[in-house]
C-alpha cells in the first residue's frame, strides 16, 4: 500500500473555478448481484459523473458506461458482484458484495489518503473528487483531493451524501450532520431542528433532505422547493438542480434549467430510481430501462447504449438467406440432406448492453449452440433486448434441407438449322441454396454423352460460345453444376448444326465489339460500355474482350462518381443507369449502379436538399439509407462531398459564436457512415468534449469568455486540437 500523505490548503487559488467545474454528483443506489446471469440482465440503479456520463448498476452484480466524452471512463474488465455505485469528476466508484471498494477514472488524486485495509463497507457516496464510505459499524470514512475530516464522534450513521465541497450524514435518530471541505461551506450548514429524516441527497453548495412525511427540505444556494410537493420516495442533487421521485413513479424536476437538465420528459412514469449529475438528469424503470435528459452536448440529451442488431450470423455447413443485414429478422439456412445437426452462432452488434435470449435461455453473442435436425426443417428462434433500452427484437430462422438440384437453362436450345457458329447463354439457378458459382462448368462434344475430360468452368449467365474450327456437322453442348448445398445437376443442349460455308461470324458483332474498342482507346467509357455490352447480349466475349469490357465499365464508374461528387448530378446517374442495364459489365459494378439507382425515397430527398444547398439534410437522409445503397459508390460520393462541406460550415458556425448549431452538425458527421474517416474521427472529437471544453462551454453559457478561453487552452495543450476546439477557442479568445 503506498503511504498517502494529507494535502490541505493549497486549492485556495481559483475557487470560482473551482465552484463552476465540480462536475459530477450521485449518492450510492444498491441492488442483489446474483453469481450467475441467468435471468434477463437489465439495469437496477444509476450514477451520473463527469460532463454527460453516467454509470448503471446492472442486475447481474456488473456495471455499464453510459455516455460521451474524447476519453470515456471505461469499466474494468473483470469487475462484477457490485451492489452500489457512485460517480466522481473523471472517475467512478463501485461497492462491492464482500464490502470492498473499487474506483477507477482519471481522477489522479482520487486516492488520496486511501484508507488501509478498508472492509466492510455497507455504503458509498462521491463527488468531484472525494469519497465517502459507510461502514457496517455505522461510522463513516472519507478519502480523496477535497475531502474533510469527518467529525469526531460521528456514529450511528444509516446513510451517507457528497456534493462538491461538503458532507452529509444522516443518523439513526432521523438528524442530519453536515460538514465541508476548507471550512464552512453552505450547503453544511443544516437547518435547525431538522429531524424525521429518511434520506439525503447533496448537490453542489446545496443539500436536500427527504422526510417521514415525504415532504422535501432545501437549504443552502438552493432553497425553494416546488410548491405542493409531497408524497416523494427518493431525492437526487445535481449541479444546480434537483429530482425527487415520488410515489407514484413520477419525477418533479426544479432548480437549473441551462441544457434541459429540468425538463422531465413526458409521459415519464414507472420510475424506481433517480440520480442528477452537474448538467444532467437519470431516471431508471421499473423495466430496468433507463432514460435520460439534459446536458451539455448539442442535442442535450445522451445515447444509451444497446442494440437489438446482429452483427453476425453463422450456420455450419450452410448457406444463409439473407445475409446479416439491419432490417432483416428472418433467416433461411440450407444444408445438405445428409446434415444431422449445425452449429447456430449468433453476434450481437452490441453485446456488452443487449441481452441475447435462445428460447427462455441466456444465451452468449459468439458462442455457438449446437442445433439437432429433424425432418425437412427445423426452425430457432431467438430475441435481442438491450439492458437498458424497451425495445424488444424477434428473430427466426429455419434451416431446411436442400435435396433439390439445381435448374440449367439455354437459352439457345441448338440450331436445326445450319450456321457457321453456335452459341448460348446459359443460367444455372436453384430456389433454395442458391447454384455453387464454382461448380458451374460446360464442353461441346459432338454427340449428346457426357465426356469424361475438357470440362471448362464459366460464369453463370455467360453467353458460351462454340470454339472457331469446329468441324462442320451437330455440336452438343454440355452444362454440369451443383446447388451450395451439394446437389448436383447436368443438362444437354439440342443439336446445334455447324456448316463453315453457310456465312461469317455476324458483321453486327463485330463491328459493335470495333465500336467498343474504338471509344476505349478514345477515352469514351459511356460509349465503350454501350457497344461492349451488345457484343456481349449477341455473341459474348471471349477473355481479352471481356476484360477491356471490365476496364470500360470501372472507367465509367469512377466517372460517375466523379461527376456526383462535383454536383453533375444528371450526367452521373446517366452513367450509373447505363451500368445497371449493360449485360456482362462486372457483377459487382452493375450491382453497385443497381444500387445507387433503387435507394428510393430518402436519396431523392437528399438530392431535393442537394439542390437547395442544405447540406445537413443531405447527409442525414444519405445516411438513413439501409445496406446496400448506402455503401454503393455514388452514394458514398454524395456524403463525402456533402460531409466536407458541412465540415467546413461546422468550423464557420463556432467561429462565429452558433456553436451549439455547429455541434450539432459535428454530432451528424460523427456518427454517419460513408463520411470520410478523418472528418468523422475530428467531428466525434469535436462533439464530445473533454473534461476542460465542457468546463469551457459551461462559462460560455454565463458569457464568461475569459475563463471559456483559458480552460480551451488546457484542452489544445493536453492534445485536444479537433476542429470544433479550436474554433471553439478563436471565438473565445475573439471576445476577451
Amino acid at each position: 500500500m503506498i503511504e498517502h500523505k494529507v494535502v490541505r490548503g493549497w486549492r485556495k487559488k481559483r475557487v470560482g473555478l473551482a465552484l463552476a467545474s465540480m462536475l459530477a454528483f450521485a449518492f450510492a443506489l444498491t441492488s442483489t448481484a446474483s453469481a450467475e446471469a441467468t435471468e434477463v440482465v437489465k439495469g437496477s440503479a444509476v450514477a451520473a459523473a463527469g460532463i454527460d456520463q453516467g454509470i448503471v448498476l446492472l442486475t447481474n452484480g456488473k456495471v455499464l458506461q453510459v455516455g460521451i466524452g474524447n476519453n470515456p471512463i471505461q469499466v474494468p474488465a473483470g469487475l462484477t458482484d457490485v451492489i452500489s455505485v457512485a460517480g466522481l469528476e473523471q472517475g467512478y466508484v463501485a461497492l462491492k458484495s464482500d464490502g470492498t471498494v473499487t474506483q477507477w477514472g482519471s481522477n489522479l488524486d482520487m486516492d488520496l489518503n486511501y484508507p488501509e485495509d478498508l472492509s466492510g463497507v455497507t455504503a458509498i457516496s462521491a463527488a468531484y473528487d472525494s469519497i465517502m464510505a459507510l461502514k457496517s459499524d455505522r461510522t463513516v470514512v472519507q478519502w480523496g483531493r477535497t475531502y474533510a475530516y469527518v467529525p469526531e464522534g460521528l456514529s450511528n450513521v444509516v446513510a451517507i451524501a457528497q456534493g462538491t465541497f461538503h458532507h452529509l450524514a444522516l443518523k439513526s435518530n432521523g438528524t442530519v450532520v453536515g460538514w465541508a471541505y476548507s471550512g464552512s461551506f453552505s450547503g453544511a450548514d443544516v437547518p435547525a431542528n431538522l429531524s424525521q429524516v429518511t434520506a439525503i441527497a447533496a448537490g453542489s453548495g446545496f443539500s436536500l433532505a427527504l422526510k417521514s412525511n415525504g415532504t422535501v427540505v432545501s437549504w443552502g444556494s438552493q432553497t425553494e422547493v416546488p410548491a405542493d410537493l409531497s408524497n416523494v420516495v427518493k431525492i437526487a442533487a445535481g449541479g444546480g438542480h434537483s429530482l425527487a421521485l415520488k410515489s407514484d413513479g413520477t419525477v418533479v424536476a426544479w432548480g437549473r434549467n441551462d441544457t434541459g437538465e429540468s425538463d422531465v420528459p413526458e409521459e415519464l412514469s414507472g420510475v424506481v430510481a433517480i440520480a442528477a449529475g452537474d448538467y444532467t438528469s437519470w431516471a431508471l424503470k421499473n423495466d430496468g430501462t433507463l432514460v435520460q435528459w439534459g446536458g451539455l452536448n448539442p442535442q442535450h440529451k445522451i445515447d444509451i447504449p444497446g442494440s437489438t442488431k446482429l452483427e453476425s450470423l453463422n450456420v455450419s455447413g450452410a448457406v444463409l438467406s439473407p445475409q446479416v443485414n439491419d432490417d432483416a429478422t428472418a433467416y433461411t439456412a440450407y444444408v445438405n440432406p445428409a446434415v444431422t445437426d449445425v452449429e447456430v452462432t449468433v453476434g450481437l452488434k452490441t453485446p456488452e448492453s443487449s441481452n441475447l435470449i435462445v428460447g427462455d435461455q441466456i444465451h452468449t453473442s459468439g458462442q455457438s449452440l449446437n442445433v439437432p435436425l429433424a425432418g425437412s426443417s427445423t426452425s430457432v428462434a431467438w430475441k435481442v433486448e438491450p439492458y437498458l433500452l424497451p425495445n424488444v427484437a424477434d428473430f427466426t430462422l429455419d434451416i431446411v434441407k436442400d435435396s433439390t438440384p439445381p435448374t440449367i437453362e439455354f437459352g439457345t436450345n441448338g440450331n436445326p438449322e445450319a450456321a457457321s457458329w453456335a452459341a448460348s447463354t446459359v443460367a444455372v439457378s436453384d430456389s433454395e441454396s442458391g447454384a455453387d458459382p464454382s461448380t458451374l462448368e460446360y464442353v461441346w462434344t459432338p454427340s449428346p454423352d457426357s465426356p469424361a475430360e475438357d470440362w471448362n468452368s464459366f460464369a453463370n449467365g455467360a453467353n458460351v460460345k462454340l470454339p472457331d474450327g469446329a468441324a462442320d456437322g451437330d455440336w452438343y453442348l454440355r452444362v454440369k453444376g451443383s446447388d451450395m448445398a451439394g446437389n448436383t445437376a447436368e443438362a444437354v443442349s439440342a443439336a446445334f448444326l455447324i456448316d463453315a460455308s453457310s456465312g461469317g461470324p455476324g458483321d453486327p458483332y463485330e463491328v459493335d465489339l470495333g465500336n467498343a474498342y474504338f471509344y476505349l482507346n478514345a477515352g469514351n467509357a459511356y460509349n465503350a460500355v454501350y457497344y461492349f455490352s451488345k457484343a456481349y447480349a449477341a455473341e459474348g466475349l471471349v477473355p481479352d474482350d471481356q476484360a477491356a469490357y471490365d476496364e470500360a465499365s470501372a472507367n465509367l464508374q469512377a466517372q460517375a462518381v466523379a461527376k456526383l461528387s462535383a454536383g453533375q448530378l444528371s450526367d452521373g446517374f446517366a452513367d450509373y443507369e447505363l451500368l445497371g442495364e449493360s449485360e456482362g459489365a462486372p457483377e459487382a459494378i452493375r450491382q453497385d449502379a443497381l444500387n445507387v439507382l433503387n435507394a428510393g425515397e430518402n436519396l431523392s430527398l437528399a438530392l431535393w436538399y442537394w439542390d437547395s444547398g442544405n447540406d445537413y439534410n443531405v447527409i442525414s437522409y444519405l445516411g438513413q439509407l439501409g445496406s446496400p445503397h448506402k455503401d454503393s459508390s455514388g452514394v458514398k460520393a454524395l456524403i463525402e462531398a456533402a460531409a466536407t462541406r458541412l465540415h467546413q460550415s461546422a468550423i464557420a458556425d463556432i467561429q462565429s459564436g452558433e456553436w451549439q448549431r455547429g455541434y450539432s452538425k459535428y454530432a451528424l458527421l460523427a456518427v454517419t457512415s460513408g463520411v470520410p474517416t478523418v472528418i468523422q474521427e475530428d467531428s466525434a472529437s469535436s462533439q464530445a468534449p473533454s473534461v476542460n471544453v465542457g468546463i469551457a462551454q459551461w462559462y460560455l453559457l454565463h458569457d464568461n469568455y475569459y475563463n471559456a478561453n483559458y480552460y480551451l487552452e488546457l484542452a489544445i495543450s493536453g492534445g485536444d486540437v479537433s476542429s470544433g476546439t479550436l474554433a471553439l477557442r478563436d471565438f473565445a479568445a475573439s471576445h476577451t
